[in-house]
């Protein structure tokens, strides 16, 4: 099974969204973050939105690719595409009731030990096309060729020292049993992995796992809590990739270390301690710097 080159540049089609206050505050609720900030829209200031909320407008590009990439790429082989990576970088902070433009292109294609990694960049304008936030969506297509793609070495995590607690801090984040039930619901990222034990195991999976942007939102939820005042507006950008499955009904373990200047480098272990995400950045800006 093969991703031919020439996929590299495809153009996704233009989509028009607003990112309505009901979808933001169900949003946070789904990921167990009861910032008022996020839900109160009595507050000074009206609502503001989680910063992980962009995974709910850009999924259903990803259940696009395969019309997008069908005639290029056999049908079977989106069968083998798991979310691999996510990135967020924000010129502004996004706001309910924002009408948003996201237009996009197939950006990367590169081999893994794992498979074929495809990245597709989303650039996001609000009025007047000013720029809100791009987002890149990394798509691994487990057991797949790149074609002519040059193979990523083997990244280290950095983090085979024992934690510092000069320089980071630890947090336990439960799982509800419902959480993926509850995720699915709000955001309408349906898959049902995650919500059907059958399907889970028919795919080789002892039970189903909770979706890997849920695992993102409650750990960029406690860094800006503990780190920003819980303030989305001095998020500037966001990183992770995803590595192994977080349980429901199960606690996973957020384990956090500052970077040189405005950085935080993160990842969250499951219950097993096995690395659920890895590789994770958050980068804030200064208080007196808000974009």
């Amino acid at each position: 099974m093969l991703i031919p080159s020439d996929i590299l540049g495809l153009s996704l089609p233009e989509r028009v969204v607003e990112a309505d206050w009901r979808r933001t505050t169900n949003f946070s609720a789904a990921v167990g973050d009861d910032d008022p900030r996020f839900l109160d829209d009595s507050r000074e200031g009206g609502l503001q939105v989680h910063p992980v909320f962009p995974v709910v407008l850009s999924w259903p590009i990803v259940t696009s690719l395969p019309g997008l990439l069908g005639d290029r790429v056999a049908p079977e082989v989106f069968s083998r595409m798991v979310h691999a990576t996510e990135r967020i970088r924000y010129e502004r902070p996004l706001l309910p009731g924002d009408a948003l433009v996201m237009t996009g292109r197939v950006a990367g294609l590169s081999q893994t030990r794992a498979g074929a990694l495809v990245t597709v960049r989303v650039e996001v304008t609000g009025s007047a096309g000013r720029p809100v936030y791009t987002e890149e969506l990394g798509g691994l297509f487990r057991g797949v060729q790149a074609e002519g793609a040059p193979a990523e070495g083997a990244l280290g995590d950095g983090w085979d020292q024992p934690l510092d607690p000069d320089a980071g801090w630890e947090l336990e984040l439960p799982i509800p049993k419902g959480a993926a039930f509850v995720y699915d619901g709000c955001t309408d990222i349906v898959f049902p992995i995650h919500t059907s034990r059958a399907f889970a195991r028919a795919v080789g999976l002892d039970e189903p796992p909770l979706q890997g942007t849920c695992s993102l939102a409650m750990a960029v939820g406690a860094i800006l809590a503990r780190e920003a005042g819980g303030d989305p507006a001095r998020l500037r950008a966001l990183f992770c990739s995803f590595r192994r499955p977080v349980l429901p009904g199960t606690s996973a373990r957020l384990q956090v270390r500052k970077a040189e200047g405005d950085g935080i480098r993160f990842r969250l272990l499951n219950h097993e301690g096995r690395v659920a995400l890895r590789d994770g950045e958050v980068e804030l800006a200064d208080r007196g710097q808000k974009t």
